[in-house]
């Protein structure tokens, strides 16, 4: 009788020493601290890159097409330098929808090269394929949210490691690797863009 006791207090004890307890994360709260002005997109820097009118609408604002001219090169848009605060989290976003040819967005905070942060969205199925960082970069994330009508708005956050920093950006497919999404495609990439709708913000996470 005492060895059936003696077997069942192990039994227990050895239970609830491997019971996995379940731990549970706050949730991550992000004050805005800046709202960070970026120039018009008749500034933006352009790679064998194409920024054309359409006729689609997003409530009020007018679309472009951004189209690759080439499928051999790297092709991007690039914002003029903007000051930046060092170890600092910084959120940039975009509303882009899917191209007649792709429906692969990149996006990159850059620093001086390579620090940067780099992420992939797919379009089509509304997710972010993934996201990157390289050298002093940290804490890197990226979100999708529908907007409807197949409109997303694109969102990558990283802490800033550096004074100056470039927003990057453009159409890709899904066999450029998350960090060299703006590298050769082997074909014509396209997705429509809200230029105005490009934005930055320096973030307090909490």
């Amino acid at each position: 009788m005492r060895k059936i006791i003696l077997a069942i207090v192990l039994v227990i004890a050895f239970s609830c020493k491997n019971e996995k307890k379940e731990v549970v994360k706050p949730t991550e709260k992000k004050e805005v601290l800046t709202k960070i002005d970026i120039p018009d997109y008749i500034t933006w820097g352009k790679i064998l890159i194409d920024l054309d009118s359409t006729s689609l609408m997003y409530k009020t604002n007018k679309a472009f097409k951004m189209a690759r001219l080439t499928n051999t090169k790297p092709s991007y848009f690039v914002s003029r330098s903007i000051i930046s605060e060092y170890d600092s989290d910084y959120i940039a976003s975009i509303i882009v929808k899917k191209g007649e040819k792709s429906s692969f967005f990149g996006f990159r905070i850059s620093g001086p090269y390579p620090d940067r942060a780099d992420a992939v969205f797919d379009l089509e199925k509304g997710i972010v394929v993934g996201v990157k960082k390289f050298r002093d970069f940290e804490n890197e994330s990226a979100k999708i949210e529908s907007l409807g009508d197949d409109w997303y708005k694109c969102t990558i956050k990283t802490t800033v490691l550096a004074d100056k920093i470039n927003l990057i950006f453009g159409p890709t497919n899904e066999k450029t690797k998350i960090e060299g999404w703006e590298s050769s495609t082997n074909e014509f990439c396209d997705i429509y863009v809200i230029p105005q709708s490009l934005s930055l913000e320096k973030v307090l996470v909490q």
